[in-house]
């Protein structure tokens, strides 16, 4: 049996009424919790058809094999993080994000142009499926894009990463990004 099987197989054992994995290890509520969330970052993200690597110095937090079948998660991003009190583990929006995005770019749109029309919108679909604010969440990763993955070359990247898309100016382009937003919010 995989370690998928194991966390979608549960059994309840009669008279304890304790929920129970394939394996018959106890399931706390939080570990119940995680899967209930991780299955609606699934269903919100797209196809959940990706394998997700993070073993690897990645420019801009994340990114895409060159076959999309791969989506790199910089090794530095947590697994989880805390925004406005709610933990949340960033790897289902950034998946959303990069799935969206270059299955753009692959038919006939821009880097600029699949960021924003697709990526942006299905990474805030998870977020917000979530229950997490997205501007708060933006602010976190922009923090974090700015001070971990951007200011460095990648000392250990992905032997196929899509590097493409990436704008010399990443900075420039989010600075943009963000006047717009709060050009749109007024």
């Amino acid at each position: 049996m995989t370690s998928q099987d194991r966390e979608d197989h549960f059994t309840v054992q009669e008279g304890e009424y304790t929920l129970r994995d394939a394996y018959g290890n106890k399931l706390d509520t939080k570990t119940l919790a995680q899967r209930a969330l991780k299955d609606k970052i699934i269903a919100a993200s797209g196809t959940g058809k990706v394998t997700v690597n993070r073993d690897y110095d990645v420019p801009y937090l994340a990114g895409s094999s060159l076959d999309g079948k791969t989506v790199y998660i910089d090794k530095r991003v947590p697994h989880t993080l805390v925004i406005k009190g709610k933990s949340f583990d960033p790897a289902g929006a950034l998946v959303a994000h990069e799935e969206a995005e270059h299955k753009a770019m692959m038919g006939t749109k821009s880097y600029v142009a699949a960021h924003r029309e697709n990526g942006l919108p299905a990474e805030r679909k998870v977020v917000e499926a979530a229950g997490v604010s997205w501007p708060a969440y933006q602010e976190q990763m922009h923090k974090l894009a700015e001070n971990v993955t951007e200011p460095e070359h990648p000392k250990n990247p992905p032997p196929d990463l899509y590097l493409k898309p990436y704008p010399h100016r990443e900075a420039e382009m989010l600075e943009h990004e963000q006047h717009d937003e709060l050009r749109h919010a007024k």
